[in-house]
């Protein structure tokens, strides 16, 4: 075989293998779309078999009513109840075997769909199974990086390094209502800073209002709300949350959340037993948060203290 057999050959395996990666990407989908399809059809052959049926089930009662009109117009040597029995039984036989035929192909085309379907879901359980385990082993590695920096260096700069906080000069006024130049913290607005959970409470959310203090008003009520249905419930996932604040849903938002320990003290710094959506948080020194909890800002970043993935809680 010549160098140009080989590419070619080599080209030709590259789309081969291509294709089953994208073919075992879908391959859920397809089970799920193809096996739904299959139970439909059989259902459907089904119902325009039942015709058929009726007429068999017809023909085996008017074969079983000869028979018992034998039984009773034949002489008994004749037409034995030994024949009437046999003859039942024949009738039985091939009644049972035309049904079969009449509905075997809609019974085999049903397991097989749901066969699929099922073969569908367990791919999908498994993925979820194997996405889950390795969220958790980086959440685990992430918090174990951070304890280290908050070791070396202190919570207030570990938190400065992780949202990206600057110093900038602003124009404030002072105790004696003078203004003054002074370096204020400042957070940037694209939400870089914050964790991934966070999201900004503004015009885009149902529930935000043009009121500033309607607005404090509402977070504070729906934290209040959340950390009840933590203690009621035992679990919170963080998209309860985000659907009682109007905001989407998220797939990071359907496996981690709270999970409630009785024996546990509630700490709101820590995060353990306790929702907070972080407007109070001392960390969050910057001018914007300042200006929300003082009403002259009607929007807000809330960064949401999740204990973690909640399967791995439990």
């Amino acid at each position: 075989m010549n160098v140009i057999s080989l590419i070619k050959a080599s080209k030709g395996m590259k789309h081969i293998t291509k294709a089953k990666v994208i073919l075992n990407k879908h391959a859920p989908e397809i089970l799920l779309v193809s096996g739904t399809i299959v139970v439909i059809s059989s259902a459907v052959y089904a119902c325009r078999q039942t015709l058929k049926a009726h007429d068999i089930l017809e023909e085996a009662n008017s074969d079983l009513a000869d028979v018992e009109k034998a039984i009773t117009v034949s002489n008994s040597d004749d037409y034995t109840p030994k024949d009437a029995r046999s003859d039942r039984r024949k009738v039985y036989g091939r009644t049972f075997f035309d049904l079969a035929k009449c509905y075997g192909p809609a019974v085999i085309g049903a397991i097989i769909g749901f066969g699929m379907i099922f073969g569908g879901h367990k791919i999908l359980r498994g993925r979820n199974i194997a996405l889950t385990a390795a969220y958790s082993t980086l959440l685990a590695q992430f918090k174990d990086y951070r304890a280290k920096v908050v070791e070396k260096l202190g919570e207030d700069e570990e938190f400065r390094l992780r949202s990206g906080m600057e110093e900038r000069a602003a124009s404030i006024i002072d105790e004696d209502g003078n203004e003054v130049e002074a370096a204020v913290n400042y957070i940037p607005d694209n939400g870089e800073g914050h964790s991934i959970y966070a999201r900004i409470f503004d015009e885009t959310c149902s529930n935000w209002s043009r009121n500033p203090v309607a607005n404090l008003t509402f977070l504070r009520g729906q934290q209040h709300f959340a950390n009840e249905k933590l203690r009621a419930e035992g679990i919170l996932f963080l998209n309860d949350v985000y659907e009682s604040l109007g905001l989407p849903r998220t797939s990071e938002g359907q496996i981690v959340g709270w999970v409630w320990d009785p024996n546990k003290e509630i700490d709101d710094h820590a995060g353990d037993n306790y929702v907070d959506f972080g407007i109070y948080n001392e960390l969050y020194k910057d001018a914007a948060r300042r200006d929300f909890i003082n009403a002259a800002e009607p929007c807000v970043w809330l960064d949401f203290n999740v204990d973690g993935v909640i399967y791995d809680l439990m």
